[in-house]
């Protein structure tokens, strides 16, 4: 907690139930008592159903093989040794740069 405030016990729990207050509140309000009755039931059985149904996390990628890792990296390495397009943000901030990389202790940050 911070410096100068004491923890008042129950104050975190009180809030929480007030949050919830709020929100049934809020629920009776859009949709009406009944379904606000009842909400808390039928969102845990859709968590439950959506759980339980299949297919639902998305297949895993196919491996990559040596062959297809070497084009990859291939591309990556030509991309990187291509200059940046002049007029891009990444050229004007390319441009920006020192062109040498200063040793430790030099310029700012002594």
């Amino acid at each position: 907690m911070p410096e100068g405030r004491d923890h008042m016990p129950g104050r975190l729990e009180r809030l929480l139930e007030e949050w919830a207050a709020d929100e049934a509140a809020g629920r009776a309000r859009e949709l009406g008592e009944e379904a606000a009755a009842t909400h808390d039931a039928r969102m845990a059985e859709a968590c439950r159903l959506l759980a339980e149904e299949p297919g639902l996390s998305p297949p895993d990628p196919p491996p990559v093989g040596p062959g297809e890792l070497d084009r990859i990296v291939g591309e990556l390495e030509r991309g990187w040794r291509e200059a940046a397009p002049p007029g891009s943000t990444l050229g004007r901030t390319l441009s920006r740069q020192p062109a040498t990389p200063k040793e430790p202790g030099e310029g700012r940050d002594r």
